[in-house]
C-alpha cells in the first residue's frame, strides 16, 4: 500500500500553488519525491499530511476521574488555562496515558488546517493521517533526548513533554530555552541529529554531564512515524466508505442554478429554459475569470467581504424560496376550489430568466473558491502561458455545463405537459422547489472559508 506524504507549507492553498511531497512504498521506504502543484502529485492508496514543526503544542493534562474516554472537547476544556487562544479554535490529538491519571495531548490551530483539508478533499485527496512533523523525529534514548537541528530551529524530543520547538535566534536566547527544558527533566543521554559537532548543542547546556552521540539528519520525507498523535479525526477524518460515491452523488444533486433552469423550462418552455441556461453560463464565465485573476485570494483575505456577499446571496435565494412557497400554497388552494384562472407568476418563474439566472449564479462566493480548487489541480506554475491553461479548462467546464443544462431543459419541457394537466401536482412541486431554495439560502449563509 503506497502513501503520499504532503508537507503543509505555510500559505497553502491561498498563496502557495503547490506542496512538497514524498511517495512511500508498502514498506514505508521513500520511492519518489518532488515539489509541485496538485496536478503533479502521484497516485497513492493513502494520503498523510505533515504539519511543519512548531505548529503543534505538546503537553499533558490531568483529567477528572469521571472521564473514562476523553474526547477532544474535554481536552480543550482541561487545557483552557494553558492556551493562548479560545479552546474551540484548536484541534486536539490524544497521546498515550501517563502516570497519575494524566493524558498526553497535542493541539494545533484549526482554521488553516481545516481550510487545507477541505481543499485536499476538493482535489480528491482524503487525509488518512494528519501528523505533526515532530512525530517523524528520531526517537529519544530511553533516559534522554533526541535533539534535531533544522534551518531555523531546534527540535527536542523527550518522553515528556513529547516534543519542543526552540527557535535558533542567538546564543543567549538558545541558552535560556534549553535551560527551561533542563528545569523539567535532566536527560542522561543525548542523540544529536543533523549537527556537524556535538559542541553545537553542548554549548547550550553548561554543566550538563552525560553521554552524547550523533545521529542521522532529519528528513520528513523518509522519517518513520512514532507516537499516537493524529489529527485526522472528527470533521477531518477520511471517510473512505463514501470516497467513491460522494462525488457522483454530489454531481447528481442539482444546485440552485440547475434547479432554476429546470423549473423555468417546466413552467415556461424550452425558450425560457435556454435563456436561463445562458445566464448560468455567463455567470460561470464571470466567476471563472475572477478565480483566474485572484479574486479568491481577495475573498479569503477579507472575511468581511466574503460574509457580505454570502449573506446577500443567501438572502436572495431564501427570498425566492419563500415567494415560491407562497405561490405554491395559493395555487394548491385554487386547484382545490376548481379555480381555472391563470396563476400569478412566482418570484422564481417570473421576470427575465437570463437576468435572474445570472444573479443567482453570481451571488455565490463559494463558486469562486470551487473553481480555484478545480483549476489548481491542472495548472503548472512553471508553464509560461498559464492563461492558455485557464482558458482550456474553462472551455471544458462550460461545455459540460451546457450539456447538463440542455438535458435538464429537455426534461423540464417533457414535464410541462404533465404539470398543465395536474394542477395540484404543479402546486406541490412549486412549493417543494421553494423549500429547496430556502435550504440553498441557509446553506450559503452558513458557509465558511
Amino acid at each position: 500500500m503506497t502513501t503520499l506524504r504532503l508537507y503543509l507549507r505555510p500559505g497553502w492553498p491561498d498563496s502557495e500553488p503547490g506542496l512538497p511531497w514524498a511517495l512511500l512504498n508498502a514498506r514505508g521506504e521513500l520511492s519518489a519525491q518532488g515539489d509541485s502543484a496538485p496536478g503533479g502529485w502521484p497516485k497513492a492508496d493513502q494520503c498523510e499530511l505533515v504539519l511543519p514543526a512548531g505548529r503543534t503544542l505538546f503537553t499533558d493534562v490531568k483529567l477528572p476521574d469521571a472521564v473514562k474516554q476523553p474526547t477532544p472537547a474535554v481536552m480543550g476544556f482541561a487545557l483552557e488555562e494553558g492556551l493562548a487562544n479560545d479552546p474551540g479554535a484548536n484541534f486536539y490529538a490524544l497521546g498515550e496515558a501517563l502516570a497519575g491519571g494524566r493524558r498526553a495531548v497535542a493541539a494545533t490551530e484549526a482554521a488553516s488546517l481545516r481550510r487545507a483539508v477541505a481543499m485536499l478533499k476538493n482535489l480528491g485527496r482524503l487525509c488518512d493521517r494528519i501528523v505533526p512533523e515532530e512525530c517523524l523525529l528520531a526517537p529519544p534514548p530511553a533516559d534522554g533526548w533526541s535533539v534535531t537541528r533544522l534551518a531555523d530551529r531546534w527540535l527536542v524530543r523527550a518522553a515528556a513533554p513529547y516534543a519542543a520547538s526552540l527557535p535558533r535566534g542567538g546564543g543567549q536566547m538558545e541558552h535560556a530555552l534549553f535551560a527551561s527544558l533542563l528545569a523539567t527533566t535532566q536527560p542522561a543521554r543525548l542523540r544529536l541529529c543533523g549537527v556537524d559537532s556535538t559542541d553545537e548543542v553542548l554549548a547550550h547546556l553548561p554543566g550538563w554531564e552525560g553521554e552524547a552521540a550523533r545521529g542521522d539528519a532529519h528528513d520528513w520525507r523518509s522519517g518513520r512515524r512514532h507516537g499516537a498523535y493524529d489529527f485526522a479525526q472528527g470533521d477531518l477524518a477520511a471517510n473512505r466508505y463514501w470516497r467513491d460515491w460522494a462525488p457522483s452523488l454530489k454531481i447528481l444533486l442539482p444546485g440552485p442554478n440547475a434547479m432554476y433552469v429546470l423549473s423555468v423550462a417546466a413552467q415556461r418552455g424550452k425558450r425560457a429554459g435556454f435563456a436561463a441556461a445562458g445566464g448560468v453560463v455567463s455567470g460561470d464565465f464571470i466567476l471563472m475569470t475572477l478565480a483566474a485573476t485572484g479574486a479568491a485570494g481577495l475573498l479569503q483575505a477579507n472575511p468581511a467581504l466574503f460574509a457580505v456577499v454570502k449573506y446577500i446571496g443567501g438572502g436572495y435565494l431564501a427570498w425566492l424560496g419563500v415567494n415560491m412557497l407562497k405561490s405554491g400554497i395559493l395555487a394548491w388552494r385554487r386547484a382545490r376550489r376548481g379555480d381555472e384562472s391563470p396563476a400569478k407568476p412566482s418570484a422564481l418563474s417570473g421576470g427575465h430568466p437570463y437576468r435572474k439566472a445570472l444573479l443567482i449564479s453570481l451571488m455565490n462566493p463559494k463558486a469562486i473558491l470551487f473553481f480555484v480548487s478545480f483549476f489548481v489541480q491542472f495548472v503548472d506554475p512553471a508553464y509560461p502561458h498559464p492563461a492558455v491553461t485557464f482558458a482550456a479548462l474553462g472551455a471544458i467546464v462550460q461545455c459540460c455545463s451546457i450539456a447538463n443544462l440542455s438535458m435538464l431543459i429537455l426534461l423540464g419541457n417533457k414535464l410541462a405537459a404533465a404539470f398543465r394537466r395536474r394542477r395540484k401536482l404543479t402546486a406541490a412541486l412549486g412549493g417543494s422547489v421553494g423549500a429547496v431554495f430556502v435550504g440553498f439560502g441557509a446553506k450559503l449563509a452558513a458557509a465558511s472559508l
